[in-house]
């Protein structure tokens, strides 16, 4: 098969966010029996990155995006600030923060793209045309807004790609609010967004979501639309010698471009972080992750609160660390960060939302918690008891090697696709 996949970040070797991870997974399966096209936008930080995709995929188009990552993780700060205000000045801050937000992601779907997405967007229907390929893969839902009906008219086999389903971000937002003018706004906001997801997804011969729970949450809006479930791939690089284990490590990775992982780190550090110090003296916090602000940075003191920026090597944390923090309480989907912790035998301590898209056996592969002291307490218990780290260690890497095991995805991924060419052709 001639696959395109069209998608608005760029996918690489070491890409600092979840998504391009799960991207490059896929793309590295797929490429093995197929011809894999890619057109993609990307950062200017990342122009150098281009060469790299020549090893795994024909880079037919790629277009530079307009965005000031710093200037958005500033943003973000402010909003998640401006959140706990609860006069009408803290909701104007707030929406006024939301539109300063620039880049592709936090654009409002009903206006008209941005030029370089316009121009973007263009470029991948004239190349549909040149290339012929026998099914595009369109990957988030922004992409899938804007591309979904054009496809449908080309009369093209296509499926689109919920990296998360975002109508349920804004829902649990919209529960989250305390009743007053910024509920209704968010129950506004959520169905604005519910409609115009819905509609993009019908465009298409397939949706795949990342997490069962995203495909239940589709199949109850829209019982009439093919979902389909498309697990994730885990390629990850083997230790490079022996695992050495910091006694006392305790690992957050996340970028700080997203509110979630902001909010998240301001739980652990505001909340969380004194009670695990009063039982647990010695514990370190290590922060990792792209876009870090000087407001998080002011924590880092270098003696038992760390905060590293993005690293290239994140693996090697991974494999130093005793325990892993996943807190995220909006967003949901498919949390990378989660499967490769648990693929690197690190314990975990999640909410119930970031355990969605692995869908982890609480208790047994990971360990649940909703409130700081519920945080304090499950973490505290992996630092101390060497027993029950050991049996959490052992048993998420065997949830990653046996449920997500590659070979088996990627030949389910290929026979859902020829089905979906096939019935296309006999109905067309």
């Amino acid at each position: 098969m001639k696959i395109l996949i069209v998608t608005p970040f760029l996918p690489y070797p070491g890409v600092a966010h979840g998504g391009g991870t799960a991207m490059l997974n896929n793309i590295l399966c797929l490429r093995r029996h197929h011809e894999i096209f890619l057109a993609a936008m990307y950062e200017a930080d990342e122009k150098d990155k281009l060469g790299a995709i020549a090893e795994y995929a024909t880079l037919v188009i790629a277009t530079e995006t307009v965005t000031d990552t710093q200037a958005n993780a500033a943003a973000e700060v402010r909003r998640v600030a401006y959140a706990s205000w609860p006069t009408l000045l803290g909701l104007i801050l707030r929406s006024l923060s939301g539109w300063i937000l620039r880049g592709f992601f936090n654009c409002d779907y009903r206006r008209k793209p941005a030029p370089e997405t316009s121009s973007f967007l263009r470029q991948v229907l004239a190349k549909i045309d040149e290339i012929k390929p026998d099914l595009v893969q369109v990957e988030y839902t922004q992409m899938a807004v804007h591309l979904g009906k054009s496809l449908k008219q080309k009369r093209i086999p296509s499926v689109a790609v919920a990296m998360d389903v975002e109508m349920k971000q804004l829902y649990r937002r919209f529960q989250s609010e305390p009743w007053g003018l910024r509920k209704l706004l968010a129950y506004v906001r959520y169905q604005s967004r519910r409609q115009v997801e819905l509609k993009a997804y019908s465009h298409f011969q397939r949706v795949y979501t990342l997490s069962q729970h995203d495909q239940e949450i589709l199949n109850r809006e829209a019982k009439s639309l093919p979902v389909s479930v498309r697990r994730h791939v885990m390629h990850l690089p083997p230790p490079s010698g022996p695992v050495m284990r910091c006694p006392n490590m305790v690992l957050f990775v996340g970028a700080m471009v997203r509110h979630e992982n902001i909010e998240a780190m301001k739980f652990i550090l505001d909340q969380v972080w004194w009670k695990v110090k009063t039982e647990c003296p010695s514990a370190e916090l290590h922060v990792v992750g792209g876009g870090v602000t000087d407001e998080i940075c002011q924590h880092h003191n270098g003696k038992d609160i760390f905060v590293h920026g993005y690293v290239p090597d994140l693996p090697g944390f991974y494999l130093q660390s005793r325990v892993m923090l996943a807190p995220l309480f909006t967003g949901g989907g498919i949390i990378i960060k989660v499967f490769e912790a648990l693929a690197y035998g690190l314990p975990t301590v999640a909410t119930p939302i970031a355990n969605e898209g692995v869908a982890a056996t609480p208790g047994k592969e990971i360990l649940l918690a909703t409130t700081a002291d519920e945080f304090a307490r499950q973490i505290t218990r992996l630092l101390r008891d060497d027993d029950l780290w050991q049996t959490l260690s052992t048993a998420g890497q065997q949830l990653i090697r046996t449920v997500y095991q590659p070979d088996h995805i990627a030949a389910t991924l290929e026979r859902e696709y020829e089905t979906i060419i096939r019935e296309f052709k006999l109905q067309s």
